[in-house]
């Protein structure tokens, strides 16, 4: 699971805080959740359900078919 990253610079992003903030942290972490679609079997994000509203749910799980879970 990913709540938080804190950059080289030392900034600390939350999801919770910027998944539906503004401008370039909304954008990061949306850029951020598409980017983890193309690599993990499973990502759940906010807007999947209230139990991930505060962090990505990242996983490799196999799947019938290929089948990939991104929400």
């Amino acid at each position: 699971d990913l709540q938080a990253l804190r950059l080289g610079d030392g900034t600390f992003l939350t999801v919770v805080g910027g998944w539906n903030g503004v401008g370039a942290e909304k954008a990061f972490w949306r850029a951020l959740h598409a980017a983890a679609c193309e690599r993990f079997k499973t990502v759940l994000g906010p807007n999947a359900n209230k139990l991930h509203e505060d962090h990505f749910h990242l996983d490799m799980a196999k799947r019938n078919r290929g089948y990939a879970l991104c929400e």
